[in-house]
């Protein structure tokens, strides 16, 4: 955190000085004493998702392990030759997150039997545009996929939005220092060290997954209603007055 302040304090002091005439410093290094405040700033801003992951997999099952995995094998070439193909995916954007083989039992009059063994090959897939998420689940299905585990939206590239944030953060914390320094009848609050409290990232509620379109051929398509990112900045000031 001291190497982030510090970091942090180099960027902004020109942007302070300009209006305060202080050189920033590191929080720490400030003893509060006598006409100084400490607040603490936050600013959150929405942006729209502009990319997503689905995380699909396949299952087979089988009473010979080795049969399994080649089963299992087939249908996941078989997603990743289509869905590369029809959406002009690269390598890395299809990609194994996880993998096992576990024997599978059924319970007979209390007993433990054998059934077969169970094969799950786990996917993510980078959805490049985000409109089509639900269009590109529906084909990693009818490729051979058994299910969806989920679908994650994100942002390809946040620092803009969070230093615009970051700013909001500063801004609002000097509005505190005012506040209470007006409410004091007391001299304009002056910048004189900050530290950064680190960004936050959320979606601001749970997508939705909905069958509603009917497609050309007659079979309905999903549709993912999406939500805005949340990208939050967070700061702590001290104020001379």
């Amino acid at each position: 955190m001291k190497k982030n302040a510090k970091t942090l304090l180099i960027l902004l002091a020109v942007i302070f000085t300009t209006f305060s005439g202080t050189l920033l410093v590191q929080a720490s290094e400030i003893k509060m004493g006598t006409n100084t405040i400490q607040t603490n700033g936050k600013a959150t801003i929405n942006v729209k998702p502009d990319m997503a992951i689905i995380s699909a997999y396949v299952n087979t099952e089988n009473r010979d392990a080795k049969k399994a995995q080649e089963e299992n094998a087939k249908q996941i070439n078989k997603i990743k030759e289509e869905i590369s193909a029809k959406y002009n995916l690269k390598e890395e954007d299809i990609r194994t997150v996880s993998y096992n083989i576990r024997p599978n039992y059924d319970y007979i009059d209390g007993k433990q039997v054998f059934k077969n063994y169970i094969v799950r090959h786990s996917l993510a897939v980078n959805v490049e545009d985000v409109d089509k998420t639900g269009e590109m689940l529906d084909s990693l299905v009818s490729s051979g996929a058994t299910g969806v585990d989920n679908i994650q939206f994100g942002i390809k590239d946040d620092k803009e939005t969070y230093n615009l944030a970051l700013q909001k953060a500063i801004a609002n914390s000097q509005e505190k220092a005012d506040a209470i320094t007006k409410a004091l009848g007391v001299g304009k609050a002056k910048p004189i060290a900050i530290t950064e409290k680190g960004e936050s990232m959320g979606i601001t509620d749970d997508y939705n997954i909905m069958v509603e379109e009917m497609q050309a051929d007659g079979a309905y398509g999903t549709n993912i209603f999406q939500n805005d990112i949340e990208i939050t900045a967070r700061v702590e000031v001290i104020f001379k007055w």
